[in-house]
């Protein structure tokens, strides 16, 4: 099942939109990952045996970075991801978020689109 959301929020030091909320990946991942081209982001596809689909047709990415934030494999069902803030530091991409009751906008991966960085990502939960 796939769910679709747009949402804008404005973070600590920038401003970043939910572009995709769903569950994308059938192999048990958590954390989070920048993408800085549709290229790269197919190659994580692939790695884990993942179907492309038509998800990032309107990105720019000569603009934007796409941070995907995934929780991974729970024991129970039902669970999603909200996003609490994204924060681009120094050193880091910190995305900060909360294990809540999946919906449409809390699906268990979350595509949120950044200003354009090469900055590795984290994901921390509250």
């Amino acid at each position: 099942m796939i769910f679709g959301c747009t949402s804008a929020q404005t973070g600590a030091t920038g401003d970043y939109s939910i572009y995709h909320s769903g569950k994308e990946f059938s192999k048990a991942a958590f954390g989070a990952k920048v993408f800085n081209s549709e290229s790269e982001y197919e190659s994580f596809l692939m790695g884990r045996s993942i179907k492309k689909n038509s998800l990032l047709n309107n990105l720019n990415f000569e603009k934007h970075s796409l941070v995907v934030a995934y929780l991974g494999k729970r024991a129970e069902d039902g669970y999603g991801l909200k996003i609490l803030n994204v924060t681009v530091n120094t050193d880091k991409v910190m995305v900060t978020a909360k294990v809540v009751q999946a919906d449409e906008k809390n699906a268990p991966h979350q595509f949120i689109v950044i200003e354009k960085t090469d900055k590795k990502a984290e994901l921390r939960l509250e």
